[in-house]
């Protein structure tokens, strides 16, 4: 299957999620928008807390420094916002230990092995 037979497909289960649902068609479109808005904003954020932190660096003022510290603050905010919306858990930063398995999964793992 080529990318022109998926974007196809995609296309038609888009009509066809339309024709049966557009109440949830609308919700996603929205959600899809509202998720392109707030990393619109992370970036802005990020780029704007980068200037100012060089600016204040550079001219030594304390009160750029601090703004600048302040939005790449707020973009970490903005961006754990973001991923809160869309349901999804934030990526563990480096050194940090992987997740812990859940312990009800793995003694259902076990009994079905125990059970056999």
């Amino acid at each position: 299957m080529n990318d022109h037979d998926v974007t196809r497909e995609f296309e038609e289960i888009e009509r066809a999620a339309r024709r049966t649902d557009p109440a949830f068609v609308r919700r996603l479109e929205r959600q899809v928008r509202r998720n392109d808005q707030l990393a619109l904003a992370v970036f802005a954020l990020l780029a704007v807390g980068a200037v100012l932190l060089t600016v204040g660096l550079a001219t030594t003022s304390l009160a750029v420094w601090l703004g600048g510290f302040a939005a790449l603050g707020a973009s970490v905010v903005a961006d754990r916002l973001r991923l809160h919306l869309l349901h999804r858990p934030p990526e563990p930063a480096a050194g940090d230990a992987p997740p812990r398995p859940d312990p009800t999964i793995e003694y259902r793992r076990h009994r079905a092995r125990s059970d056999k």
